[in-house]
């Protein structure tokens, strides 16, 4: 329940922020950087990409660890002669 309502409340956040300042004829921001270029500028900016980069390294490597322990406990189990 606490990760949906964050969830949402992120979302609407972001829907709002599609065009900044004005609501109705701000500059229209078509990702999430232009997003915070419009809101926040400059260094903060390239902090937030530099933060999104790190958090998408980290993903990757927390799916490549759990696909390489998936593979061996299949293998295993024998299910599939590799």
């Amino acid at each position: 329940m606490t990760f949906s309502f964050i969830t949402y409340f992120t979302s609407t956040l972001l829907a709002d922020a599609y065009r900044a300042p004005d609501p109705v004829h701000g500059k229209r921001n078509y990702t999430y950087m232009d997003v915070v270029r419009a809101t926040l500028g400059g260094k903060k900016t390239q902090l937030c990409g530099i933060a999104q980069h790190v958090n998408l390294v980290g993903v990757t490597i927390g799916y490549t660890i759990t696909t390489s322990i998936s593979i061996v406990a299949v293998k295993k189990i024998k299910l599939f002669s590799l």
